[in-house]
């Protein structure tokens, strides 16, 4: 009895097992806008046996077909292109995605937009989490991203190659209204961030119903940094090689009703010495003028 109650556990453990395994699925449908019902037919698919939207059958996207393709509408969204931990999204080929997804999902995938190549997925709120996220193409959310590292400790890597970008409607965010990248960020061979003037708080914003007086909000431009280390793509600058003068100088100020971040780039001063020493070669120049 003890041994068909062994064998029946380890087959059905092995039932549980199998049904967490990831699906893959290409598309091989035309270009083209597709509404959710025709986009979710197995015709346009190359895995005819799809479960959606299932949180133990995760799902692995492939979109190369080299054309434009667009799923749903502001009227008709697509609940089946969540994945859960194992899936993920690739987009290559020149193959630029639209999808109009239901707001307020988790993502706990990995996201991959080659060079020449968007996804684009609109009316959606994303949290990216556990992921590797590789972004030489476009990445466009059309609400929130919010990068949450509390389920499983970390998030892994977010690469942002040199001709990669990445948007967002709304905000860019984690619960302590900072981004913090507890893996790694590369912005690639020849890219640039120039930080001007950012608006942190608007002391006349309302939120749900809140006043000014109640809530005071982070503005989607606002930005909080924390570095362990810095380094460029070459490893010729480390962080020990960045000084206050090679940065410019980050600073808080006031306008009007806003709290503001500031940067001014580094202006060389001559040392208190220096210019006391320059004082008195002047000094001694027309003193000597005087007694010829």
């Amino acid at each position: 009895m003890k041994k068909h109650i062994t064998i029946a556990a380890l087959l059905a453990a092995g039932t549980a097992l199998s049904g967490a395994a990831v699906q893959t699925a290409t598309w091989t449908g035309a270009a083209g806008d597709y509404t959710v019902a025709q986009a979710s037919a197995a015709s346009n698919w190359d895995n005819q046996t799809l479960t959606w939207n299932s949180t133990s059958n995760p799902l692995a996207y492939t979109f190369d077909c080299g054309g434009s393709v667009t799923i749903g509408s502001s009227d008709d969204r697509w609940q089946g292109m969540y994945t859960s931990d194992g899936g993920s999204w690739t987009v290559s080929n020149n193959t630029n995605v639209t999808i109009y997804g239901v707001n307020d999902r988790t993502w706990t995938g990995n996201i991959t937009v080659a060079a020449g190549s968007s996804l684009t997925i609109n009316s959606s709120s994303l949290q990216l989490k556990d992921g590797t996220y590789n972004i030489d193409g476009a990445l466009t959310i059309g609400w929130d991203i919010k990068f949450d590292a509390a389920a499983k400790g970390e998030l892994h890597t977010f690469a942002l190659g040199s001709a990669g970008t990445l948007t967002t409607g709304s905000r860019l965010y984690t619960d302590g209204n900072e981004i913090k990248f507890t893996g790694t960020v590369d912005l690639g061979s020849g890219s640039t961030y120039v930080l001007r003037q950012r608006t942190l708080f608007d002391g006349k914003s309302k939120i749900n119903g809140d006043t000014a007086a109640d809530i005071t909000e982070l503005f989607n431009d606002s930005i909080t940094a924390e570095f362990a280390g810095l380094s460029t793509y070459d490893d010729s600058l480390d962080a020990d090689a960045l000084t206050a003068e090679d940065a410019g100088k980050y600073f808080l100020s006031t306008d009007g009703t806003n709290i503001v971040l500031n940067y001014v780039s580094a202006i060389p001063e001559p040392s208190a010495f220096g210019l006391l020493a320059g004082l008195g070669a002047l000094a001694l120049v027309a003193s000597r003028r005087r007694r010829k």
